[in-house]
């Protein structure tokens, strides 16, 4: 019977590169092909064998390794970075103002703000309203970055300050059952659009 064991549906690998190995019983050959060149992909003696190299790209960056033999079809995603080096830093935070629409359209609003490590969290710091901290959940596989509503954020004036966003039915939330999620990924268009990005 073919199978493949222990592999992971995505898996992060640090810059300095890795070989990273899967069991696999195979009664024709595997066949694996990968969408980039710094990743290589073979099978030998009963094991899908990654080659990952170096990464001195001075960004994150991310390919797929797909296998297929019969009836076993999958991929994995392989994401690699350091999250010193190319994921805490300086983002634009971007959004609407869904208070002041002009012919039916909401302006856009942005805001420069830093991923930041406080400890074992993680945390966006946003230049608004004297300075905002919203809490977020970094999940290191993919990477994705997570916000829920409720979060405390901050100290305006007097009143402080908690996170909203908009529910199914297009009103305002502060129900931790509702999050912005959003996967950390590189494209070097972006840096062309607005000199504060590198991508």
């Amino acid at each position: 019977r073919d199978s493949v064991t222990g592999m992971p549906k995505a898996v992060n690998v640090e810059n300095a590169g890795a070989t990273l190995e899967y069991e696999a019983n195979a009664n024709s050959p595997l066949q694996l092909t990968c969408d980039s060149s710094w990743a290589q992909a073979s099978y030998a003696k009963g094991k899908i064998s990654i080659d990952v190299a170096e990464n001195n790209s001075g960004h994150l960056r991310s390919c797929y390794v797909k296998y297929s033999n019969g009836l076993v079809k999958d991929s994995v995603y392989v994401v690699q970075y350091n999250l010193e080096e190319n994921i805490l830093g300086k983002y634009i935070l971007q959004g609407i103002d869904p208070t002041n629409p002009t012919n039916g359209k909401y302006p856009t609003l942005t805001f420069n703000s830093e991923l930041v490590k406080n400890g074992s969290k993680i945390e966006l710091k946003v230049d608004a309203f004297g300075g905002l901290t919203i809490p977020v959940t970094f999940e290191p596989s993919y990477p994705y970055i997570k916000i829920d509503a409720g979060s405390w954020i901050g100290k305006y004036y007097d009143s402080y300050l908690a996170l909203f966003l908009v529910n199914e039915n297009g009103y305002f939330t502060h129900s931790n059952s509702y999050y912005l999620e959003g996967l950390v990924g590189y494209s070097a268009k972006y840096s062309k659009k607005d000199d504060r990005l590198e991508g």
